[in-house]
């Protein structure tokens, strides 16, 4: 199932406003899809869940570490349940300058 600007806005929305930089409205092609049980949707909706409950710091934290985290290579397109040990751990070896 795919969500547009037309036929799912709250999934859509949060997806939006995960990649957006911009806090402002976000600015997305209304042609853009998003799968809803994909990681990039369900990362969002978690995102979504966060501004709501949470801090602002405690957002903002967040949303940088998913963002970098589906910019990893074969992430975006991933299901969740695809979601791998290494392919975390792939993608914080990409960053030796974190911290825990």
């Amino acid at each position: 199932m795919w969500a547009t600007a037309g036929s799912n806005p709250l999934s859509f929305v949060s997806y939006a406003s995960f990649v957006s930089r911009d806090r402002a409205a976000p600015r997305v092609r209304d042609s853009y899809l998003v799968a809803l049980d994909s990681v990039v949707s369900l990362l969002g909706r978690f995102l979504s869940w966060t501004k709501k409950h949470k801090s602002e710091a405690t957002y903002t934290q967040r949303r940088h570490f998913l963002r970098s985290f589906i910019k990893s290579p074969g992430v975006r397109k991933t299901q969740p349940h695809h979601i791998t040990v290494e392919l975390v751990e792939a993608w914080l070896d990409g960053h030796p300058k974190w911290k825990a």
